[in-house]
This record gives structure tokens, sequence and C-alpha cells, in this order.
């Protein structure tokens, strides 16, 4: 034994590392990727007002080296607060592939173990677990207080903490989830580490850690800004400048400006003629920008311009450009486009149309790339949403397309064209299942094998509540069969008579409808724009079984508060003046989910969880930054 420990001492040994891990099976150490030892992602679950989140922190870590599970949860008397994690292979579960689950009984582990410590001392959370009947019913079943098992709480020191499984009851040969779970009000800051399931209750893992950059060596990254509402900057009192002095504290360093533009002169081959308005003003912006070293892009975009038809109006904006730029001195040029066109919002998206729609869309950029390229010096940057590589929510499947003889996700398409990438990861916390980094982490890692610079978009605004008045729909495979026949010229266009469209699907019947904006007066317009619709779909409610009607609005009534977007179901009849002919429905209020703005947030909170997403990409070359959406909002931020 003196012999064991003068070898401890004098080689600077772990005690730890001497000991087999025969009997220990590691699930996270959080050393490495988000990912644990099966494969599953951890995510934070909450009700608001209380709120947690997670990080995996390099500067507090058990052993001599690597990172550990920090979580910051405040709990309120109201709502709920925790982190969840799997232990299972979380991608087949958003691919609807069977899951895998573990029994750990199997190879003779009798315990749960992990280590803990508090940032203060004495935050107290419970223990939860679930098998697989739990982890599809999402019903974890509590094991106690963290005070069970350590009978001095939790300390500013590391302990182990070690449950004992006939205190877990659950089917322990299929072990799905851990949950911890903050039941007392206040804030709470603890760390975990080395989650691991072992055979006796004093085996020692033989592991200390692996270890991970510092968390002071974060690289610095260019930030770009979304800047929408132009007329106030180029032509209110100090509007540039107050954007510049803005831009300087808040370190952007290139910003997405809307262009002032009109079409003129439709040729016989349905082209446009490219008129860029108030050239003098934008010469003296740019002019200002460049000497204050700030890149502009023109920004621009609408769904409908993905569809081919419909290629002509961005080509020939992008050709109007390039020719404002040959007109003016290099100081007054643009630095790039930037098209934010989002092709997910046409009716069309979700139904067997999609890959047409995909296909179209990497066609436009391919052609604009080349004719950006072609006629000027300038980049072309496009925006995407982050799920494009990522399995479609109704299906499980991700979408691969074939394009130039390359088979692959629309994404990665994308980049192999344009010159860079805004990946709208539009999430307010940075690590997790859902959190940013794992979001956009697909991106960057394809964009840096093709040396092409990401920005991460970080949205700041959040949409008033909208009220949507939708016709009582058809089933599914109906309502698509007529998008592909009766309705087929509705298919691939995202508004009417300048509403929004928007559909809602209850898990039976699709519904469509039209977003109105908060306060809007003309009601006569919002009712003929949704017997429009309805006369499009061959929705002819006087033709009708009622039974029918009755049957979809009841599904869309028990649909509604299902999903989390959406609220507050009351029925319409959407009636034509001295006419007995009339359409059947239902309003509803769509909701902007919290989790996807930062709007409610302080801007300590959103610098905090730049940080981390900054830190854990530094170490790629393709990310480049930033992308704040928007200056009016974030200006206003505090």
């Amino acid at each position: 034994m003196k012999t064991l420990l003068s070898l401890i001492f004098l080689f600077g040994l772990s005690p730890c590392l001497l000991f087999s891990a025969d009997n220990i099976k590691m699930i996270a150490s959080f050393d490495g990727s988000l990912e644990n030892t099966f494969q599953g992602l951890y995510n934070r679950v909450l009700k608001v007002p209380s709120i947690a989140n997670a990080y995996q922190d390099p500067d507090v870590f058990y052993g001599k080296a690597g990172r550990s599970l920090k979580i910051k949860a405040h709990r309120e008397e109201e709502g709920w607060c925790g982190i969840w994690m799997h232990l299972f292979r979380t991608k087949d579960e958003l691919e609807k592939k069977p899951i895998k689950f573990y029994d750990p009984t199997a190879e003779g582990y009798k315990y749960l173990s992990f280590m803990v410590k508090g940032k203060k001392g004495g935050e107290l959370f419970q223990v939860g677990a679930a098998d697989k009947k739990r982890v599809e019913s999402e019903d974890p079943l509590l094991i106690g207080l963290i005070t069970d098992y350590l009978k001095k709480g939790i300390t500013r020191d590391w302990q182990e903490v070690v449950i004992p499984f006939d205190m877990i009851d659950i089917d322990l040969t299929t072990f799905g989830l851990l949950l911890f779970d903050f039941t007392e009000p206040g804030d709470h800051t603890v760390y975990i580490d080395n989650i691991c399931f072992k055979s006796a209750k004093n085996d020692k893992l033989n592991y200390s850690g692996k270890p991970f950059r510092n968390k002071s060596n974060i690289k610095k990254v260019q930030n770009a800004m979304w800047v929408w509402l132009v007329n106030d900057i180029l032509f209110k009192e100090n509007g540039a400048r107050d954007l510049f002095a803005f831009c300087k504290k808040r370190n952007i360093n290139e910003l997405f400006l809307q262009l002032l533009y009109e079409f003129k002169g439709k040729k016989k081959d349905n082209s446009f003629t490219c008129i860029v308005k108030q050239k003098d003003a934008f010469r003296k912006f740019l002019k200002e920008a460049h000497g204050k070293k700030i890149k502009v892009h023109v920004l621009d975009g609408y769904p409908d311009w993905v569809m081919r038809e419909r290629h002509h109006e961005p080509l020939a904006l992008a050709q109007a450009v390039c020719d404002y730029n040959k007109e003016v001195e290099p100081i007054e040029r643009f630095d790039g486009i930037h098209l934010d066109n989002e092709p997910y919002l046409m009716i069309a998206f979700k139904s067997p149309f999609r890959k047409r729609i995909y296909r179209e869309y990497i066609e436009l950029n391919d052609k604009l790339t080349e004719l950006i390229h072609k006629n000027s010096d300038m980049v072309f940057g496009i925006d995407i949403p982050f799920f494009l590589e990522q399995p479609f929510e109704t299906t499980g499947e991700i979408e691969l397309i074939e394009y130039k003889g390359k088979k692959q996700a629309t994404s990665y398409h994308l980049l192999d064209i344009v010159d860079n990438i805004g990946i709208m990861g539009y999430r307010d916390f940075a690590y997790g299942a859902d959190g940013a980094i794992y979001h956009c982490r697909d991106e960057i890692n394809y964009a840096e094998k093709v040396n092409k610079p990401v920005y991460i978009g970080v949205e700041v605004f959040k949409y008033p509540l909208i009220t949507v008045y939708l016709i009582a729909g058809f089933p599914k495979k109906e309502f698509y069969r007529r998008l592909q026949k009766e309705a087929s010229d509705m298919a691939f266009i995202s508004r009417i008579e300048d509403f929004r469209i928007q559909t809602f699907d209850d898990g039976h019947n699709v519904h469509i409808g039209i977003e109105v904006p908060e306060n809007y007066k003309d009601m006569e317009k919002v009712k003929n724009s949704v017997r429009k619709l309805a006369g499009r779909f061959g929705i002819n409610e006087y033709k009708k079984k009622s039974t029918i009607i009755d049957e979809s609005l009841e599904n869309a009534e028990f649909g509604i508060p299902k999903d989390v977007e959406w609220e507050n179901f009351i029925p319409m009849e959407y009636r034509y003046e001295d006419s007995r002919e009339f359409y059947r429905g239902f309003k509803a209020t769509l909701i902007m989910l919290p989790k996807i703005t930062y709007a409610e947030e302080s801007l300590k909170y959103l610098n905090e969880e730049l940080k981390w997403i900054q830190y854990e990409f530094s170490d790629k070359r393709s990310f480049y930054g930033f992308a704040i959406h928007y200056y009016d909002v974030f200006r206003k931020m505090k």
C-alpha cells in the first residue's frame, strides 16, 4: 500500500487511473461532443416563468482535465425546469426509427453514479429516470431528492452520488432517460460530471478527463446585421449616423441592407428590367460605411422567387445591382448580395411538392451565383433555416436532392454553390438537442470542407400574436391531391391579396387560411380572401354534408390545444352578403415560441449565450460570426 501511494505522489498519477473500468460504464463525461456514450443528447425542459439552461463548461470539471455539465436553473413557484438526457441514440427518435434501449443489468451494473458540486452549496434538485414506456409517454419517474443520496447535500466540493438500482422503480432493461428536476424556488447553479453505471458501490472510474481548449481563447468574429427599414437610414435625420454608431458599439462589421428598387418593362419572355431607386442616397451611404470599415450587402427576398417561373425576378434584381456597381466609384459599391427567400413559407412546402421546391431553390442560387460572379466582384450569400439537412418533422426522413450528379441535402448543395450562408439557427439558448449549437453544427462542419463562411443567425424580434382565419379543411391526402389538381396554381405561393397564407395540420386534416395583422380593420377583405382560397380548393360548404364539416372542425378544435404554436380556437362562418352560400371554418391564434427569439431576454443574457456558441465553434474556420435580425429591434435591447 505504501509503495502504491509513493507511486501516486512520485509520478503525479490520479488514483482513479489505477482502477479497472471493467465494472463501470461511462454514460457522459461532457468532454467531447454534445452526444453521450449512447449517442444520446440532453436538453432543457421548462414551463415559464421557470427556466433552465445547460453548458459544457471547461472551467469546472472533475479530475485533471475536461468539462462538466453546468446547469443554471431559475425556479419560480409556477412552472417547472430541468435537464433531461437520452440514454439512446436521439437521432433514431428524430428519424422515427426503432429505438435501441440499453439494459445495464445485462452487464451486471447495479448503480447509477455521477459527480456533483454547487456554485454556492445548498442547491437542490430531484433525480428522475424513464424506461421505454415512460420515454414514450414523456413521464419520467422521480427517484429522490439529491439530499436522499448526499447526507450534507450539495456543497462547493465534488461529491459522488450513488443510486442503487433498487431505488429506481422502472424497467431497467430499457433504461432510456435521466432527469435533473429543480423543484425548489430560487436560483441554482450546479455542475454534473462523469455520469456512469457501476457494478459495485465503491468501484472507481479510471477516467480523469480530456483536455479541451481554454475558454479564454475565443476566436474573433465578424458580425452582421439585417437592416430592413432602409428609408429611416437613408432619409431620416441622423439615421445613418445612429446606425454607424450602433455598429461600432456592438461590433457590427457587415450590414445586410434592404434595396430600394422596382421592376419595369415586362417582356415577352416574362422577364423584367429592374431599376435601383435612390442611387445617390445609396452612393452616399456606402461611401460613409466603407470609410468606417463596414461592408454592405444588398438585402431582399421572397419565398415565391425560388420557383423556376419566378427566377427572372431575383435575376433581374442581381443584374441591376451589378449594373449599379459599374456606374459608381469603388468606394460607393455594394460588397455583396444577400437573399432571404424562405421557401418553406409556401403552401406546398409540406406536401409532396417539397423536393421540386428544393431543386428549383438550388437552381436559382446556382444561376444567381454565376450571374453575380460574371458581372461583378461581389460575393453572394443567402439565409437558410437550420433544418434543411435534418429529418423532416412529419416523416423522419432527410430529403436528399440530386443536382448536377450529386445527391445530398439541400443545405450542402447551397454551400457548394454560394459564397456564404446565414444559418437561421433561431434558438435563445446555446446547448442541447434543441439549442443553436446542435442545429448549426452540420452546416458549419460541411462548410469547413468547402471553405465557405457561415454566419449564425440570431433572432431578437418577436412577432405579435397573429390571428389566422381558416376554412375547415380536408384529410391530408385529399388536401395534397387538390393542391396538385384543382388548386395547382396555389401550390407555390405564400401570399394572397397581401395576406400571408397559413396552414394548420391537426393530425387528421389540413386547414388553409390567412394571417391577419393585429388591429386590422377591413374584415370584408379578410373574408373575401378566405373565400377565394376556399373556392380555389373546391371547399363548397352548401354542397357538402354538414357532418363532414363538423368532423373537420372537431378535429381542429381538438388539435389546436395540442400544438404549442396555436391557441384560441373560435368557430367562424364566411358568408357572402345576400347569398345562401357560405363556408365554415375557424380562427385561431398563431404564437411565436419564446425559444425562437431573444426578444424577451436581456442583452446580458444574449451576450452570454453567444459567447458559448462562439467558444464551441472557435476551432472552425467556417464560423464567420453572428448575424442579428434585425437593427430596429436590436438597438432597443437592454
